[in-house]
């Protein structure tokens, strides 16, 4: 077992086995394993014989250890549909800092909202490119682009829903280390005509990252 077989949901449910307080680490040791193989703690405490135990425990060492493929993948698949992965943070919305600036508070935060993170910096695309970019320029008003806006941020927050039991921690952390890379690069030169929102937004969750120590986020479940 490895990150490859860890969805969203489940890391989360990682994450709240971890941080909770238990008597020993036994009975941690039985709650992550029940997490993982999504069987109750009794199985794992008296069902199974001590060799069948030590595999399992053995197999879950990945969870303190850091496996991530290098590089930053451009488009991920998500059930029949396609997305790109924004990877120059740059041209994201001050909405899209807004809502990072949310999902980034601290490490807790972070843990428990990486399918929102992810929803948003990414994008559908068909045959004729980034769909939100398209319905964006198709925009006429003032009114009619704020719509399009509101709609953009319902489909990222239904997206969101997907990815708790579509995306698996690996390409998570893939996504999430680079991009928070760049971040971290582009914020050390915030260009003085950005509206104050977005540059509020902006430093807000740049404090955020450098605090929680980004270049280590996805090395185990607990820093």
């Amino acid at each position: 077992m490895n990150w490859k077989d860890i969805t969203i949901r489940k890391y989360i449910a990682l994450s709240n086995a971890m941080a909770t307080k238990y008597e020993d680490n036994e009975q941690m040791t039985f709650a992550i394993l029940s997490v993982l193989h999504d069987k109750p703690k009794e199985y794992f405490e008296s069902s199974i014989p001590v060799t069948e135990l030590t595999r399992h425990i053995k197999d879950m060492q990945f969870i303190y250890t850091k496996e991530v493929t290098s590089g930053f993948p451009t488009r991920v698949r998500v059930g029949l549909k396609r997305y790109k992965i924004e990877h120059n943070v740059s041209e994201l919305t001050s909405g899209q800092y807004i809502d990072l600036s949310t999902y980034c508070k601290d490490q807790e935060t972070i843990n428990k909202n990486y399918h929102k993170i992810i929803a948003v910096l990414v994008s559908p695309i068909g045959l004729f490119g980034n769909k939100f970019k398209r319905k964006i320029k198709k925009a006429k008003t003032q009114a009619e682009l704020e719509m399009v806006h509101l709609k953009i941020w319902r489909e990222r927050q239904e997206l969101s829903e997907i990815l708790l039991d579509e995306l698996t921690m690996d390409k998570v952390f893939q996504i999430t280390n680079y991009f928070f890379l760049l971040y971290q690069n582009l914020i050390k030169s915030i260009p003085s005509y950005l509206e104050n929102k977005q540059r509020k937004a902006m430093e807000d969750l740049s404090q955020v990252l450098t605090e929680v120590g980004l270049q280590n986020i996805g090395d185990g479940l607990l820093h």
